[in-house]
């Protein structure tokens, strides 16, 4: 009967003591006591004494072991709880890799429950082309090694991929073998982001300093360049041998001028002039120059919607802007294909629940530019607008669409890119609307011929090549010229000038003495002298000089010779207390 009941008991509580009782000729006095031992367990106690053997020591050493016992499994308790609430995803492997543990943390990051995923092979977490490498950091720690802040990418169960940190370390048993392995996920995915908008911010940062500093420079250049093209251009008869060479002299200039304004732009260092532009009136504008730029078998279509409100930006970055997204749609269709120049007023409502990506409410001008060429896949998608980002194979500089995004931006506009590999590509962009004053008209100016002159100009300028060019065109329009190579040299040949002189057109930076200070000087002594200030620097220096203010007139070079000319007359012919708008 103690027999039967014993092995009952046992098979009811714990089945492999049973089977060693039944393999066993045990004792059943030690029977009796390892199934009280047992049941007394399972009751919560943590130790049991035998009355018979009891004394003073073993009671000691009885209750300490269960405190200490007591307090493991506090300790385990909040451990458990602890790894239960936190954010990060904690999980356990055995050692094929198979999930065996799974927190709350890891349910929220991945979006697997645990009875989802418990059983299942943690490469379900890992993209294809991140799977061989799991393994081989898994398999490091299988073998004892532990890998700290490893930065890999991880898949949901939605298929989104984020970033994630990753430590991970062996779980040894008592007598330290290896039966597990446990790691520990931080999502970083909006750390890295940060990271990226840092990087790229320091890039256009330091390239618009570089494109300051050798702006002054490079536009001399060009406009020396420039400058004499146009003489001998001008001396050649119309049908003359040479003039489709120097044709391409004179674009290459205004190439390399585009270029040091798209460094300007995104360096956010570039003279901007805003004003009310209607995209209609501007695209139909640019639509003959589309069509010398676009090659002929692409089909060019532009729609317009009625009644188009008007933006405010300067019109020379928006042509820029169009210009831009044109060019980059024909390289993505080299054997042809259909281009669409599509403009809507847009108004947006509140936003959306779920949505983070759309546009603040308000109403808005949108620019829609569709190729049905190559399009792009989302990772070419995610680096498209940073500077020298090209995947043209030589053919680009990269800075165009970088251009393209910083200028949208400087106006307040947004870009989106919707492309998809193979079936083409849109470029959406959306600015402010603006209600147009009903007295302001935009009607195109008129071209007219400049009056020659006859007014004395001081011309100063420390780069001789360009202040040779600079003479020779005033010269040859009729004005008698004096020159100086430096502020210093002008303040003294005006004292040796006894006539008057008209207008100072001067070097805005010059060493010595700049052109605010020169201009200051004459006009201690020559009160009704006029000035226009000529430079190449960017308006952000030009500023902490305090060069520019609202009564200067500004010509940014490279430079055309009817502009010159044009601003000369312009002002020359203004009344002496009328305000002077800066250009």
């Amino acid at each position: 009967a103690l027999v039967s009941w014993t092995l009952i008991g046992a098979v009811s509580l714990h089945q492999p003591v049973a089977e060693a009782a039944i393999n066993l000729r045990f004792d059943a006095r030690r029977w009796r006591r390892h199934l009280a031992a047992i049941c007394l367990e399972r009751l919560g106690a943590a130790d049991f004494l035998n009355k018979s053997k009891l004394d003073s020591d073993i009671l000691e050493r009885s209750i300490r072991y269960a405190l200490e016992r007591k307090k493991a499994e506090s300790g385990r308790s909040q451990l458990a709880a602890i790894l239960l609430q936190t954010v990060d995803a904690v999980l356990g492997m055995d050692m094929e890799g198979n999930v065996v543990t799974w927190n709350h943390g890891a349910e929220i990051m991945f979006g697997y429950s645990a009875e989802e995923i418990i059983g299942k092979h943690v490469s379900m977490i890992a993209p294809e082309d991140q799977k061989e490498q799991s393994m081989k950091i898994r398999e490091l720690a299988v073998v004892g090694k532990s890998i700290s802040s490893y930065e890999t990418v991880r898949i949901k169960k939605d298929g989104g991929l984020i970033d994630v940190s990753s430590s991970i370390s062996p779980i040894k048993d008592l007598q330290g073998k290896v039966v597990g392995v446990s790691a520990i996920l931080r999502d970083i995915t909006e750390h890295k982001k940060q990271e990226e908008q840092m990087r790229l911010s320091q890039k256009m940062d330091a390239i618009g300093r570089l494109a300051g500093g050798v702006a002054h420079d490079f536009n001399n250049l060009l406009s020396v360049i420039g400058g004499n093209i146009e003489f001998l251009m001008n001396d050649l008869e119309k049908d003359g041998s040479q003039r489709e060479e120097f044709q391409d002299i004179q674009q290459a200039v205004r190439q390399g001028a585009q270029l040091t304004k798209q460094l300007l732009v995104f360096g956010k260092k570039q003279v901007s002039q805003p004003q009310p532009i209607n995209l209609n009136e501007l695209s139909c504008e640019m639509n003959k120059m589309f069509k010398r730029v676009i090659d002929a078998a692409i089909n060019l279509s532009i729609r317009q919607e009625k009644d188009l409100k008007c933006i405010q930006a300067d019109p020379g970055q928006i042509h820029q802007v169009v210009l831009n997204l044109i060019l980059n749609a024909q390289d993505a269709m080299p054997q042809g294909g259909k281009l669409i120049l599509e403009t809507r007023n847009t108004e947006i409502g509140e936003f959306e629940d779920g949505r983070d990506d759309c546009l603040p409410p308000g109403r808005y001008v949108e620019l829609d530019v569709t190729d049905t060429g190559m399009g792009m896949t989302p990772e070419v998608q995610q680096h498209i607008f940073e500077p020298f980002f090209t995947t043209k194979a030589g053919k680009g500089t990269g800075l165009g669409l970088a251009s393209v995004y910083a200028i949208v931006k400087a106006w307040n506009g947004f870009i989106f890119v919707h492309s998809i590999l193979g079936s083409g590509t849109t470029f959406s962009l959306f600015f402010p609307a603006i209600d147009l004053p009903e007295e302001i008209e935009t009607k195109p100016i008129l071209q007219t011929l400049i009056p020659r002159g006859t007014e004395t100009l001081l011309v100063v300028e420390d780069e001789e090549a360009l202040r040779k060019v600079l003479v020779r065109i005033l010269e040859k329009q009729g004005y008698h010229v004096l020159r100086s190579g430096d502020g210093a040299e002008g303040v003294q040949t005006a004292l040796d000038y006894a006539g008057t002189i008209d207008l100072l057109l001067t070097d805005a930076m010059m060493p010595k003495m700049n052109g605010k200070e020169l201009a200051a000087e004459l006009k201690r002594t020559r009160p009704q002298i006029k000035v226009i200030f000529i430079s190449g620097y960017p308006h952000e220096v030009l500023s902490q000089q305090g060069v520019l203010d609202s009564r200067i007139r500004l010509i940014q070079k490279p430079f055309e010779q009817d502009y010159v000319l044009g601003q000369i007359r312009k002002t020359l012919d203004e009344k002496a207390d009328s305000r002077v708008a800066a250009v």
